[in-house]
Parts: C-alpha cells; sequence; structure tokens
C-alpha cells in the first residue's frame, strides 16, 4: 500500500487532484491516506495490546517464582541438574 501511495505521489496524479482535475481525484489522494491512518493505527493497537500482555505474564511468573521473605528466586525441579 505504501508503494502504491509513493508511485501515486510522483506520477503526477497529486497535482492533477489538486490544479484543476475532476472531483474525484480528491479521492484518490483521501481513500489512501485514510487506509494508511488506519493501518498504522490498528499496528500500534496490536503492539500495545501485545506489550501489556506480555509485560503481565511476565509480572505474574516473577511474582510466583520470587521469595519476598527470604529474597531468592526459587526454581523447581533443580535437582535433575546435579547440583
Amino acid at each position: 500500500m505504501f508503494v502504491f501511495f509513493v508511485f501515486f505521489l510522483f506520477s503526477g496524479a497529486w497535482s492533477q487532484a489538486f490544479n484543476g482535475g475532476t472531483s474525484k481525484g480528491v479521492y484518490y489522494v483521501a481513500i489512501p491516506s485514510v487506509i494508511l491512518v488506519l493501518g498504522l493505527g490498528a499496528a500500534l493497537f496490536y503492539y500495545v495490546v501485545r506489550h501489556r500482555r506480555l509485560q503481565q505474564n511476565f509480572e505474574l511468573f516473577a511474582n510466583s517464582h520470587y521469595d519476598t521473605r527470604s529474597g531468592a528466586a526459587t526454581f523447581g525441579g533443580t535437582e535433575e541438574l546435579g547440583t
């Protein structure tokens, strides 16, 4: 989509749309712009939600493996490692 927008920008359609072109020319600029903004907004929303989920999962993991009384991390299954 970005390639289409750049092609449109440099193909001369931009000047036709705003310098004496038809009223349809405005749609050739507005529609790709709106699609681009919506796509960027959706991507931002996706990464914000993903970041929050990862942060919450890490906090749950860290809180479940840390003993506040002794200040030590507790991991089960270390007997099998030979330590």
